[in-house]
């Protein structure tokens, strides 16, 4: 390596080139600096020293003596590229099925209970949407349906009674604060335990139970019918859902109905049979709570639904794991609930056609369900559990979403601390800089912001270690950095005063950008922000001095060259003039 104290300064090969009567040129290989300038002028200085021995050819009177070289002065330093880290953001999701925490509905398949998000899978599909838009709230304040500790308004919530018509995406849906009586804790929908049938208390077909055999709840066919208690007046849904009343050839039943004394309706659809509400010990805090219970037909099996869920989840198809199972089958599942790009991605699959673009569909069925998020989850606060309290202001989020995108969050809300059985849990830092941490959390996309206000979400990034979100953050202000550098504003004293701000919340990129801006603009710096640049770190401040364009050894060598080429210059004017100059006889 080639250290700083091994480089010769211009001025001592100058001394050496005098002392031994040469010029002295620089020359660069790689650069190709000097090279022609060097031949050009060697072949000057060879030309002259011929001319001494062969002073009667005239040609040689006319070479010029060597000429000055110009110093080098290298090009700027090249503002450093952002890196961003790769997106977690599918498999986060996908963590969800696999760690059931505050799952808030339960798909029976076949005995087999699947926990499962309703926020994840209103995101990603229409049908779910008006799946869990139902109005279940009929005689909801009813006695017979009443839970202990578990407020009115908690079962309104879950029953779906918010006024909003099944299909509208456009109707403002109002976020319903669900708590407990007398206490601020958080109700949580979900239950961890493998045993996940005996804390529904819901009786499956063959099992041993205390409950009559004429309040079991079966799925509605043909051949078996239900028997259901208190069943009640049917409520007719909007012509615009996907769910329609059951016909007299599947059912003999009303349409609302109570499952074990709870509100539910059976549904006349391919893939869904029922949809109740069952009560749920919450596992954290022992407290009740309520759960969404849908029924799945009968000939669905549950790895055919499964693999469903995990494409609702991840927008992906793992051929690899699942590669025993029976494609057709999957076909008419994920058609049945309206996977359109299952469907293809499947059919491909089955029937080797190369032109279907795994990519392409995973592209857009991820932009679709980004927007939903964005607008039904993120904006309207559908199906929100928990309140975030900021500085200024109370944000309505979601605490499966935000314990899948976080580890810090996953710590605070599922662990041991008291946040995890709080309704309301207090994050510091404004409300405008939360909610873009939010829409980063469930959308995985940075929204533009101001320079300062995208300072504040790096500092939250940093102190909830999310180096994706840090480097998006970073990348919003340079650009709109470069933007303003376009409308030609200074920004110079912005750019000073981002340098120790960046360092301090380990905004590396950033830090490294300021850096080289400062660097390339030095000159203009040290006039006019010389006060600003006192502030900056010993460290930085070497780097600057190192790296500043242009660098101290061009300014001196420039002012040499502009010296000697006036002196030259004016030696020249002062032979020509003595030329001109005629004897008077």
């Amino acid at each position: 390596p080639i250290y700083e104290k091994d480089i010769i300064s211009p001025y001592d090969c100058r001394q050496v080139a005098k002392d031994i009567g040469a010029t002295y040129y620089e020359t660069s290989v790689v650069t190709m600096f000097g090279i022609r300038e060097l031949f050009d002028n060697v072949i000057r200085a060879a030309l002259i020293s011929r001319r001494h021995t062969r002073f009667w050819i005239s040609s040689l009177r006319k070479v010029q003596s060597p000429l000055l070289q110009e110093p080098y002065l290298p090009p700027k330093p090249e503002p450093p590229d952002l890196t961003l880290p790769p997106s977690s953001f599918c498999s986060d999701i996908g963590s969800l099925l696999d760690n059931p925490c505050c799952s808030d509905v339960v798909f029976l398949v076949k005995g087999i209970l699947i926990p499962a998000h309703r926020v994840c899978l209103v995101a990603a599909s229409p049908l779910f949407f008006d799946l869990f838009m139902m109005d279940l709230s009929a005689k909801i304040g009813d006695s017979t349906c009443k839970v202990e500790g578990v407020h009115p308004n908690m079962l309104d919530s879950i029953a779906g009674n918010n006024g909003i018509k099944s299909r509208d995406y456009k109707e403002e849906m109002s976020t319903v604060v669900m708590t407990t009586p007398g206490t601020s804790s958080w109700t949580t929908f979900t239950d961890s335990t493998p045993d996940l049938t005996a804390k529904l208390n819901l009786p499956l077909e063959g099992a041993a139970s205390n409950i009559p055999a004429s309040e079991v709840v079966r799925t509605p066919s043909s051949e078996d019918s239900i028997e259901l208690l208190g069943a009640c007046a049917p409520k007719i849904l909007p012509s615009t859902s996907l769910f329609n009343e059951p016909s007299t050839s599947h059912c003999s039943v009303h349409s609302t109905a109570k499952f074990l004394g709870y509100p539910g309706k059976i549904l006349d659809h391919p893939a869904l049979a029922s949809i109740h509400l069952q009560p749920v010990d919450n596992p954290v805090n022992g407290k009740p709570s309520i759960q969404t219970v849908v029924t799945v037909q009968q000939h669905i099996s549950p790895v055919a639904f499964q693999v469903c869920l995990e494409y609702l989840y991840t927008g992906t198809f793992d051929q690899e794991r699942w590669h025993n199972i029976n494609l057709s089958e999957l076909i008419t599942v994920a058609d049945a609930l309206k996977l359109t790009s299952l469907v293809t991605l499947v059919t491909g699959v089955m029937n080797h056609d190369a032109y279907v673009n795994e990519i392409i569909l995973k592209a857009q069925y991820m932009l679709g369900r980004t927007s939903r998020l964005r607008e039904l989850i993120l904006r309207k606060g559908l199906f929100s559990d928990m309140l975030i309290q900021t500085d200024d202001g109370t944000v309505a989020s979601h605490r499966a979403l935000l314990m899948a995108r976080c580890d810090m969050m996953y710590a605070m809300l599922g662990g041991n601390f008291k946040e995890s059985t709080c309704y309301e849990v207090f994050m510091p830092g404004t409300k405008h800089c939360f909610q873009a941490l939010q829409e980063y959390l469930y959308t995985d996309q940075c929204p533009p912001m101001k320079p300062a206000e995208c300072l504040c979400l790096i500092e939250m990034a940093n102190f909830l270690c999310l180096p994706r979100l840090v480097a998006l953050g970073e990348e919003n202000i340079i650009r709109e950095f470069n933007l303003a550098l376009e409308k030609e504003r200074d920004i110079q004293e912005d750019v000073i005063n981002m340098l120790n701000v960046a360092q301090m919340h380990n905004a590396h990129q950033l830090h490294s950008w300021c850096l080289t801006f400062l660097a390339r603009h030095f000159s203009d710096l040290h006039q006019e922000y010389m006060k600003s640049l006192r502030n900056v770190a010993s460290e930085d401040a070497r780097y600057l001095q190192r790296h500043r364009w242009p660098p101290t050894w061009y300014i001196k060598e420039k002012d040499y060259y502009d010296k000697e080429k006036r002196e030259q210059d004016m030696s020249k004017r002062t032979t020509e003039r003595k030329g001109k100059r005629k004897w008077c006889l």
